[in-house]
């Protein structure tokens, strides 16, 4: 399955893909947390979700999940913050998809 079309399984949150594997979810959530101060867990409907603010309020994201992605919506922030994000996801192996460039960038053979 091509990196679209496995975006599309996930953000239609239709369950499993088959093939995908597991995140390390609540070491990447922990990590995201150290990495951005004041970033917390939050109910949001039925689930949760990750959100952070800066300082000046003028930046920020929300991070949802399942079991196989993360997904951060972010607004406002600087390639120095959004590199925080990545960073994060390559020291945990985790290989990356940006649907706005439409590139799949993989770490540490994945």
């Amino acid at each position: 399955m091509d990196p679209e079309s496995i975006y599309q399984e996930l953000l239609n949150e239709r369950g499993l893909v088959p093939g995908l594997n597991d995140i390390p979810l609540d070491t990447f959530l922990d990590a995201l947390v150290a990495s951005f101060p004041g970033a917390s867990r939050e109910a949001n409907g039925a689930g949760e979700w990750l959100t952070w603010v800066s300082p000046s309020q003028r930046a920020g994201f929300e991070v949802t999940w399942s079991g196989q992605h993360l997904r951060a919506d972010c607004r406002g922030m600087s390639g120095g913050d959004m590199n925080r994000i990545v960073n994060v996801a390559i020291g945990l192996g985790c290989p990356l998809y940006d649907p706005q460039a439409g590139e799949r960038v993989a770490f540490d053979g994945h």
